[in-house]
């Protein structure tokens, strides 16, 4: 008998609260990137601008503390490089 896997997503905590009912399974795990995108196939990915547009109007204060710049600098801001 060939059973269709299960497929489950969550935080850890989430997940770990299922150990017991899944003790007698294989697993595989995928560890996904917070920021991943979990959109679904269909819907068109949002433009970068268009997300910053919305996060700017949902906080304005967000960006007081982005450096003027990061665009430049950005390999120092992310991965702490020298400036150039």
């Amino acid at each position: 008998m060939i059973r269709t896997p299960m497929q489950v997503e969550g935080t850890w905590d989430q997940i770990a609260s299922l150990a017991q009912s899944l003790s007698h399974c294989r697993l595989r795990l995928t560890v996904l990137d917070i920021y991943s995108d979990n959109r679904p196939e269909d819907q068109p990915m949002q433009p970068l601008s268009e997300r910053f547009a919305r996060i700017r109007d949902e906080n304005p204060d967000a960006w007081n503390d982005v450096p003027s710049d990061l665009a430049d600098q950005h390999d120092h801001y992310v991965y702490g490089w020298p400036k150039k």
